[in-house]
């Protein structure tokens, strides 16, 4: 088993801090679909928690359908569950956690 240090970054998501790479990403293409992302693939975390990537959290789509999907969920969902909304560089309603986080950077483990 290797250690993969990690660290939270500015929008809530966890990155490789050797490589950068989002883990959601790496976990996705490593352990849901088994092959690299295409082009115009997201990786959704269905439980809108940017930190639960699990395989079984995890689903990949076309950012358009990630696009749609946000934009339907119900007024007032993130609100009604403490969840900040804001848009990302893609255009894409994300959620965060709405919590301060402390620990920029931690240990996992991931089985390779």
């Amino acid at each position: 088993m290797k250690e993969h240090k990690t660290y939270v970054d500015d929008h809530g998501y966890r990155r490789f801090i050797d490589s950068d790479k989002l883990v959601h990403r790496w976990v996705a293409e490593k352990y849901v679909i088994q092959r690299r992302l295409q082009r115009g693939e997201v990786v959704h975390h269905i439980d809108r928690n940017p930190l639960n990537n699990d395989p079984d959290n995890l689903e990949v789509m076309h950012w358009s359908e990630h696009n749609d999907l946000h934009e339907k969920m119900s007024p007032g969902w993130h609100e009604k569950h403490g969840i900040p909304e804001y848009s990302s560089g893609c255009g894409c309603v994300m959620a965060c956690l709405g919590v301060i986080i402390t620990v920029v950077s931690f240990v996992i483990q991931i089985n390779i």
